[in-house]
């Protein structure tokens, strides 16, 4: 009697176990699995939920435009007139010459009454049943293929879509799918943001693939580079977020290394940038292995040297060692630097004589302080306790100018960098460059009015209304 008590008391926790692993098992919609598995990016967007937010739908603006349009903004603001669940991102992928987007159909007898009203305007085509499929053409170039829960929508960046492909895609299953890679769980880890992106760097423009060559070692592939990214649209700010990393450990830890230079951000700089600076730079540094991955770089070997023309810079870099802050102000630019020591202005008497070997001349100004002039050059060095100096006009020490509007912003960071906005827009009250850890950049547009909405600024800048 005992042992049958026993076998159903495990028998029973067996199932109670079983029953709980498989809720908490992720479930993948049945329209994310026709994304493909060799997408070189895919993008998860929330249209409805930022049009939303930013009540660009109730605006002037939003039916000016949607009076050009016929139907197709109104869809997007709100999907579920047409039978799309607004509630779930819509999918954008790239695969080789083909531009798809995946979007969940909660009633598809709404998305084909929705298509046919659009027929009538020459948006689409009619609705056409073929191999259980409905298929239509929308705007004469994209094809449009549902099911009772998924529609896809597909243009081709060359040549035309391959409707074989997208039959294909509309019945593969998840292990064939996007939704079975690593790039599917990140996108589901970004889950709420506006827009999220994973794409691999083959996708990169040329241009961008040279600034990350030198962080990738011998032999490295950039489909093994892998970016994700994030877009918020909120009131006052727009923030992006970029993370860069690789499943390849070479080619991690060569990230790593080149990121290892920066380290935290002190408290001695961060209030003393000097008021109305329209562009600054703040990083921690190690000035040692700041120098080894400036050589790194293709040809940075060769610019240090004809920057220093008779100043050795290499040995000034190499006894950094905490913050540095670069400004810019009307035209001027200045470089300060916590360094280690002093010990190589010990040198500055040969520097004197050799730099009449490159047409210049280094003369006193005061204690430590320098004038560099050449042709086409008028810079000055300076040295003031444990800070450095290089600018375009005489020494003047830093001093405390209040609490700086980006100083809680600055906390945990290795980066920071600011710009005024109001070369972009009236608008923009400053953009934000900043980092915390190694292959992550995080991006801010700030707005002067802290109660609109970024996208809707966007769109108002964009259409000039």
């Amino acid at each position: 009697m005992t042992s049958k008590i026993l076998t159903r008391l495990t028998a029973a926790c067996m199932l109670t176990v079983f029953m709980l692993c498989g809720c908490t098992q992720p479930t993948v919609p049945d329209y994310a699995t026709a994304v493909p598995a060799d997408a070189e990016a895919v993008g998860s967007v929330r249209m409805a939920k930022m049009l939303k937010d930013s009540g660009i739908t109730n605006s002037i603006v939003f039916r000016l435009m949607n009076a050009g349009s016929s139907s197709l903004l109104t869809l997007l603001s709100d999907p579920a007139t047409a039978g799309i669940s607004d509630a779930k991102p819509v999918y954008v992928f790239k695969r080789h010459g083909m531009l798809g987007i995946s979007m969940e159909v909660d009633d598809e007898s709404l998305l084909e009454a929705a298509v046919s009203a659009m027929a009538k305007n020459g948006i689409t085509t009619t609705p056409r049943q073929r191999e259980g499929l409905t298929w239509s053409t929308l705007l004469g170039e994209m094809r449009m293929v549902w099911s009772d829960n998924t529609l896809l929508v597909a243009a081709a960046l060359d040549g035309t879509v391959d409707d074989r492909m997208l039959l294909s895609l509309m019945r593969q299953k998840v292990d064939e799918s996007f939704a079975a890679t690593q790039g599917y769980t990140h996108l589901t880890e970004m889950a709420g943001t506006d827009i999220a992106l994973y794409a691999n760097a083959s996708i990169l423009p040329d241009e961008a693939k040279e600034s990350i060559k030198p962080m990738m070692p011998a032999g490295a592939k950039y489909s093994e580079v892998e970016l994700t990214a994030t877009l918020q649209m909120a009131a006052g700010k727009a923030t992006a977020r970029i993370q860069m990393y690789s499943t390849n450990p070479k080619i991690q830890d060569a990230i790593d290394s080149k990121y290892a230079a920066l380290k935290p951000i002190g408290t001695d700089m961060m209030n003393r940038i000097p008021r109305g600076t329209s562009l600054w730079l703040l990083a921690g540094a190690d000035g040692a292995q700041l120098l080894d991955v400036l050589k790194s770089i293709p040809g940075m070997k060769e610019r240090l040297l004809a920057i220093g023309m008779g100043i050795d810079i290499e040995q000034m870099l190499r006894t950094v060692d905490g913050d540095i802050l670069l400004a810019w102000q009307q035209d001027q630019a200045m470089a300060y630097a916590q360094v280690a020591n002093t010990d190589f202005m010990a040198d500055v008497d040969y520097w004197k004589q050799s730099a009449k070997d490159y047409g210049m001349s280094i003369t006193d100004v005061a204690t430590n302080h320098y004038h560099i002039h050449a042709t086409d050059l008028d810079a000055y060095m300076a040295t003031d306790d444990h800070i450095l100096y290089l600018g375009l006009t005489p020494y003047t020490p830093l001093q405390t100018q209040g609490t700086n509007a980006f100083a809680a912003d600055m906390k945990g960071k290795n980066l920071f960098i600011m710009a005024d906005g109001a070369a972009l827009s009236s608008e923009v009250s400053s953009i934000t460059l900043s980092s915390a850890q190694s292959g992550e950049v995080e991006i801010n547009l700030n707005l002067k009015n802290t109660k609109q909405n970024a996208l809707a600024l966007l769109i108002a800048l964009l259409t000039g209304k």
